[in-house]
C-alpha cells in the first residue's frame, strides 16, 4: 500500500534515508549518524509540516519498505516556467529484500502524478548507479553541461 507520510513516519523516513546514504557511499566512515538523525528529523518536522516537502511510503505487512520525497522550491521564472516552481525528487529507496517486485515504479509513479497535481512542470534527481533505469524507464532524460561549485565548510 502506498500512502503519504505524516510527522509520525519521520523515524522511518530518517532510517531509511541512513540505510540509502550507507549503500550508495561504500566510503562512508566514521560519521556522526546520532547527529545527523538529529537534524534529519527537525528538517522533515518542519518540511512535512509546511508541505515544501512531501513523502510517500510503501507498507508491507505492516513495515515500510520503500520511499520516495520531493522538496518544493522556487527558481527565477523562466519563459517555460513562469511561475519558477521546481521539485526535486529525492530519497527514492526500497529496502533490498524488496526490490525488483514493482515498488519502485508504482512510487515512483505516484509521487509524479502529485507532483503533476500540484503544478510542478519541471522535476530533477540525481540518481544512483542502481536507480537510473527506473528514472529512465519512467522517462528522465540525463542532461549534460550542468556545473556546481561547492565551498569548502569553514571550521568552527
Amino acid at each position: 500500500m502506498i500512502r503519504m507520510a505524516r510527522i509520525e513516519d519521520i523515524d522511518s523516513i530518517v532510517k531509511l534515508r541512513i540505510e540509502l546514504l550507507n549503500e550508495a557511499n561504500k566510503n562512508i566512515e566514521n560519521y556522526d549518524w546520532d547527529k545527523y538523525s538529529s537534524i534529519l528529523k527537525a528538517f522533515y518536522y518542519e518540511s512535512l509540516s509546511n508541505r515544501r516537502v512531501i513523502a510517500f511510503l510503501v507498507e508491507e505487512k505492516g513495515s515500510i519498505v520503500a520511499t520516495s520525497m520531493v522538496c518544493f522550491y522556487n527558481i527565477t521564472p523562466s519563459l517555460h516556467n513562469l511561475e519558477g516552481k521546481m521539485a526535486l525528487l529525492t530519497d527514492m529507496y526500497t529496502i533490498p529484500t524488496y526490490r525488483k517486485k514493482g515498488f519502485g515504479m508504482a512510487l515512483l509513479k505516484n509521487t509524479m502524478e502529485c507532483v503533476k497535481k500540484l503544478g510542478y512542470l519541471k522535476v530533477v534527481l540525481n540518481a544512483t548507479d542502481s536507480g537510473r533505469k527506473l528514472y529512465e524507464k519512467y522517462g528522465f532524460k540525463v542532461v549534460a553541461g550542468e556545473m556546481f561549485y561547492k565551498f569548502k565548510e569553514q571550521s568552527k
